[in-house]
């Protein structure tokens, strides 16, 4: 519930124009930080299930998957860090195509052959991959973008054609039980949204309306919460049926975030022409008169 599709989430505040407002950077922080959180608990759910009902060779497992994450995420980050600088400056720019992209992605399949010979699922490996290499590095990110085009175009096709043939759509059957346990869901993925991070932005000092709109622009889920719920499935955590419910809960939250987002923004254009200025009467009444003077000089407190 806590996940929010960034590439989604960075279209919408394009489209709608809210990418260099304080709402717009504040929900990519947001989100950029509650994907982080939320893949590393779904890295240790998925440890704990794959080491539950075994001894030993589970627990040493999950303990040493937790070590590589915690050295690729410390000591090797940094490491990366200070190469990149010294070998293509702190701009990156002149090097920006030095970085080839077979290292990239040897990288990427290498940390995801490892979280998967481990027991974790091998998206989580090319997660902490992203993670290890250093932001804002002009050789990585071209790299990246260029590795990115690839996935985009050729891979991201069959990962839809397969998780399109996981979907039980027969799951969405209209009985009670399946009415109520995604009416609940749903209710549950919204309000996690706008009670934490809404509320939270509304305490912190933002106004009511931009912390409305900061736990809309976070319900939107999209991709990266069908590969979370793919993991999910694969790992036992949750059943097929479970699965086809998250799946409607996931494109419903997906969908809603920009339409509601341009009512608000209506209502909003059209409640200054019709709401009167502050301290003014209300349409129809009769104004007050000011106090006449009762006559004679006026008292120096009256003047």
């Amino acid at each position: 519930m806590g996940i929010t599709a960034f590439p989604v989430l960075a279209r919408i505040l394009s489209e709608l124009g809210l990418s260099h407002t304080a709402v717009g950077r504040t929900s990519l922080l947001a989100a950029a930080i509650g994907d982080a959180g939320a893949w590393l608990l779904l890295a240790t759910a998925v440890a704990a299930a794959g080491a539950a009902g075994s001894s030993g060779p589970g627990i040493a497992l999950m303990v040493a998957g937790t070590t590589v994450a915690a050295v690729l995420l410390g000591p090797l980050r940094r490491a990366l860090r200070r190469a990149l600088s010294r070998r293509y400056g702190n701009n990156g720019e002149e090097g920006a195509a030095g970085l080839p992209v077979p290292l990239l992605a040897c990288a990427v399949c290498g940390c995801a052959a490892f979280t998967s010979a481990v027991g974790l699922h091998a998206a989580i490996g090319a997660f902490l991959a992203g993670a290890v290499l250093p932001a804002g590095s002009g050789p990585v990110s071209s790299a990246a973008d260029r590795l990115g085009s690839f996935s985009a175009g050729i891979l991201m096709p069959f990962f839809f054609l397969g998780f399109g043939l996981s979907v039980d759509l027969s799951a969405l059957s209209p009985d009670s039980r399946t009415v109520v346990t995604g009416s609940v869901l749903l209710a549950l993925a919204v309000l996690t949204k706008l009670l934490g991070p809404g509320l939270c932005a509304w305490v912190t000092g933002m106004s009511r309306g931009d912390a409305l709109k900061l736990g809309v622009l976070l319900n939107a889920r999209g991709l990266t919460e069908l590969v979370v719920l793919g993991i999910g499935l694969q790992a036992g955590l949750i059943d097929r049926q479970m699965f086809t419910v998250l799946t409607a809960v996931t494109l419903t939250t997906t969908i809603l975030p920009a339409p509601v987002l341009r009512l608000m923004d209506r209502r909003a254009k059209r409640a200054p022409s019709g709401a009167s200025p502050p301290g003014a009467p209300a349409r129809g009444a009769p104004e007050e008169q000011a106090p006449q003077p009762s006559g004679g000089p006026l008292a120096p407190e009256e003047r």
